[in-house]
């Protein structure tokens, strides 16, 4: 994996983020819209979410600002996966979902990602604000 563009990716969103709004976003809030570019812009967005920084021991930890961003990530994911199951080849819908996310292809993954970021929602064409 390579780890600096995925550092990159998830630094370069702090900035954009606290420039934007300087203070006015929690750290959890913070920690959610940099996964949501680190995922978006890995080369591998399948592995960064399950060996990475995403499924991992802080998951529902409200203490701590990377576990309550994967929690509401995983909580996103699961009703994303709800929602496009008809899209992904081989989920089986009467089996829990999650423990399959290895079916979304790369483009699917980065789609449900997308979807969930606030700056992609405010701004759909991707340009530069």
């Amino acid at each position: 994996m390579l780890r600096p563009a995925i550092i990159l990716a998830h630094e370069g969103r702090h900035l954009f983020d606290l420039k934007d709004k300087p203070g006015g976003y929690s750290g959890a809030e913070l920690e959610f819209r940099a996964k949501c570019s680190e995922v978006v812009f890995a080369p591998d967005p399948l592995l960064l979410v399950g060996v990475g920084d995403v499924f991992c021991p802080n998951i529902g930890r409200e203490d701590n600002s990377h576990g309550s961003a994967n929690t509401r990530v995983m909580k996103l994911l699961l009703d994303w996966m709800q929602s496009h199951g008809a899209e992904v080849a081989g989920l089986d819908s009467s089996r829990p979902l999650l423990p399959q996310f290895d079916k979304l292809t790369d483009d699917q993954m980065r789609a449900a990602f997308r979807s969930f970021d606030p700056r992609a929602k405010e701004n759909p064409s991707g340009a530069a604000k």
